[in-house]
């Protein structure tokens, strides 16, 4: 796990406690420290929205089902070229299919991703569809109706700002990527 998705893990394990601690423990034995304190009120506030804490959950479920993998299996100390072109591609299609129709994604590989227009209205999931991970909706009871529409827009944003991101930056379409998976050990004939 990067260290990035490390220390979300970790936030939303300790949530309990950072609330105990911050919520229950400071202002009965910290009195004086906590009054008037600016700081104080927005740890305050932080943890006790539950926005906040839906919106890390789903920022852990990207790091864990998206990304983790990826980071991981580039961390190795040998070489991988030969297959970069195809966990760039795997992992393109990953970010699409977690707010994409599966009919308009799944066949494709390599450069076609690129050429797919991720913003086509008629291709997103809806919101009982779009893949924000169990926990994150099991939690999504606990907010109004229009903080759950805006949490929506900001998932849909995340994906699409990740997917552009993708788009401009991945070269699924560098003919030398491609042309190197040639060297994976399962091209080799006996």
């Amino acid at each position: 796990m990067g260290f990035a998705c490390y220390y979300v893990w970790l936030f939303v394990v300790l949530w309990g406690p950072l609330q105990e601690y911050f919520l229950v423990y400071l202002p009965v034995n910290q009195k004086l420290q906590v009054q008037n304190n600016d700081r104080y009120e927005k740890i305050k506030e932080t943890l006790t929205s539950y926005v906040t804490k839906i919106r890390l959950q789903f920022v852990l479920f990207l790091c864990e089902t998206i990304f983790d993998r990826f980071l991981t299996l580039f961390q190795q100390e040998t070489p991988l070229i030969h297959v970069l072109h195809y966990e760039l591609s795997s992992l393109y299609c990953l970010v699409l299919l977690k707010s994409l129709t599966t009919d308009y994604v799944d066949d494709k590989v390599g450069g076609f991703l690129l050429d797919l227009d991720f913003k086509l209205n008629e291709k997103q999931l809806n919101n009982k569809q779009i893949r924000i991970g169990e926990e994150t909706r099991k939690l999504l009871n606990h907010l109004t109706q229009k903080e759950r529409e805006t949490f929506f827009e900001d998932v849909r944003k995340i994906y699409h700002t990740t997917a552009e991101y993708f788009k401009k930056n991945v070269p699924l379409k560098n003919s030398f990527l491609s042309d190197v998976q040639i060297l994976h050990p399962s091209y080799r004939s006996v």
